[in-house]
């Protein structure tokens, strides 16, 4: 149970940080793409609430400079995200062809936003900084028509520094969650690592109005 509980709180930390925030997106998408845009307007927040086969949602999604971001968060390891990421791509699409009312059925090749699949990990697994995962190594026979890849980055506090610097609310949610860690195996219970780690984040300047503004909810 403390296992689901540290997850659920990471998890939704994370999908409230970044699928709520434009701000954030955008300075996790500069991070990423080593870009330097400056207009949060621009963007546009896609996420699945609720996909309609196999009960899945993504964390969170945004349409922005002609391309589909596809983000997940993972506190496991998990090696079918890319078979995730290609149903996921696909409700994106459909929702995106009803939208604006393209014809698929059409003699007119259509333009779409070109996918980016990124998966951030911070389990306690050691894995490297960064890998990418195609969903054609899950194939019984090699070949075949599909390829979807997840670009995986760990994003447990240390590692990824460059990343880190580049976008600051990622670092700092990268330190709660070794806050947290940390109490934990110093024998608190998660709920009492999680009150001790938000507290002290707070006093350093670490997430300290989203923490604040989320504390009671």
């Amino acid at each position: 149970m403390s296992e689901i509980i540290n997850y659920q709180f990471k998890d939704r930390v994370i999908r409230l940080l970044f699928g709520t925030s434009k701000e954030n997106a955008l300075s996790l998408y500069n991070a990423v793409n080593r870009s330097e845009y400056d207009n949060p307007d621009d963007l546009e927040f896609n996420t699945i609430a609720d996909a309609i086969y196999m009960g899945m949602k993504n964390d969170f999604s945004f349409l922005f400079s002609a391309e589909i971001n596809l983000f997940e968060h993972q506190s496991t390891w998990n090696p079918n995200m890319p078979l995730r990421g290609f149903i996921y791509l696909a409700n994106l699409l459909e929702g995106y062809v009803q939208r604006n009312r393209l014809n698929i059925h059409g003699s007119r090749l259509l333009k779409l936003p070109t996918p980016h699949y990124i998966v951030l990990y911070n389990g306690e697994d050691d894995i490297p900084d960064r890998q990418t995962l195609r969903l054609s190594d899950a194939f019984e026979k090699p070949g075949g028509c599909a390829e979807m890849t997840a670009e995986v980055y760990n994003i447990n506090y240390g590692r990824n520094a460059e990343l880190m610097e580049r976008c600051r609310p990622l670092r700092d949610y990268s330190i709660l969650v070794e806050k947290i860690r940390r109490y934990q195996k110093s024998g608190l219970s998660v709920s009492e690592a999680v009150d001790r780690a938000v507290e002290e984040c707070v006093r350093e300047d670490i997430l300290a109005d989203f923490l604040k503004g989320h504390k009671a909810r």
